[in-house]
């Protein structure tokens, strides 16, 4: 019957968003497209940061980098392949990097990682500067409904791929290196080892959706590609969500883009970054564990209530 549920529970949204297009105008397709990309990007940082425990600033870094890669695939490959390309690329980049940086714990993995987006961002520009003699490329425009329908299974992949692992043994093992990763390296897990199979799951779905969301708009540059506040937003929707919840993260994704898309449909967006801190500042004093912690103690409470003797 549980089984039943969940089944129901994703087959319901499924075929909403399928027919959205169909049914409302077509400002609707573009702001689905946002919200799931930041569920996306949500649910791959949760890998690394909920589950494992190292906060992670540099979504940035494989969001823009699977653009980039795309953007010079694109006129070559088919648009489907060039994406899966774009992520495979990401992920097999993020073993290479995750051998030194973690290795590095705490605060300093978190500054390491925001370092990391922007120094690709720096190196992208000047190459592109010296070698091409502009910044910036353009790329062939894919049809909106092709990214839309691109952009749903990437996320419900993404979904269902953090959802088994946190259910599986694997996750198992990363709760533990995120509990205490000494004792974990004592009790025989191969800590390192997760931790690049956890950083290779955030960084390939990042670069996927980087990958796809890039052709809606036929150019790329590095300060476009590789801007701090994909990390940012990306990270405190994460945590305001709940670090290592499921659900939590996804909801909180998708209230604070359409948050973002009310701001941005104003022309100004900038108080957006003000909003995201306050609500930042009151979770953290108040509800720790995030919207999801928050969702659980109003249940116990509501549940309590219920089964008291009147």
């Amino acid at each position: 019957m549980l089984n039943l549920r969940k089944i129901v529970g994703v087959i319901i949204p499924l075929i909403g968003l399928v027919i959205i297009p169909f049914i409302l105008p077509g400002y609707y397709t573009y702001l689905t497209i946002t919200i799931l990309t930041y569920i996306c990007l949500v649910a791959a940082w949760n890998v690394i940061s909920g589950y494992t425990g190292y906060l992670f600033l540099g979504a940035t870094a494989f969001y823009g980098g699977g653009g980039y890669i795309a953007a010079l695939l694109f006129w070559r490959l088919p648009f489907h392949l060039t994406v899966v390309i774009a992520g495979l690329i990401c992920g097999f980049i993020a073993i290479i990097l995750g051998l030194p940086l973690l290795r590095i714990r705490g605060p300093y993995f978190a500054i390491a990682s925001f370092t990391l987006s922007e120094i690709l961002r720096n190196l992208v520009y000047y190459l592109e500067h010296q070698f091409a003699g502009k910044v910036g490329r353009t790329l062939p425009v894919q049809d909106i409904l092709l990214i839309y329908y691109t952009i749903i299974g990437i996320t419900l992949a993404a979904v269902i791929t953090v959802y088994y692992i946190r259910e599986a043994k694997i996750g198992l093992a990363l709760f533990c290196i995120r509990d205490d990763e000494d004792a974990a390296q004592a009790c025989g897990i191969n800590t390192l080892y997760y931790k690049l199979f956890a950083f290779f799951v955030t960084s390939f779905f990042m670069g996927l959706v980087g990958a796809t969301t890039v052709a809606r708009y036929g150019y790329i540059d590095a300060d476009g590609a590789f801007n701090p506040a994909v990390s940012l937003n990306t990270a405190v929707m994460g945590l305001l969500g709940g670090r290592g919840a499921f659900g939590g993260p996804l909801i909180s994704a998708v209230l604070l883009s359409i948050l973002y898309e009310i701001f941005f449909s104003r022309g100004n967006p900038y108080p957006f970054g003000i909003v995201l801190a306050i609500l930042l500042i009151i979770v953290i004093i108040f509800a720790p564990a995030g919207l999801s912690g928050l969702i659980q103690r109003l249940s116990d409470k509501i549940k309590t209530v219920i089964k008291s003797p009147r």
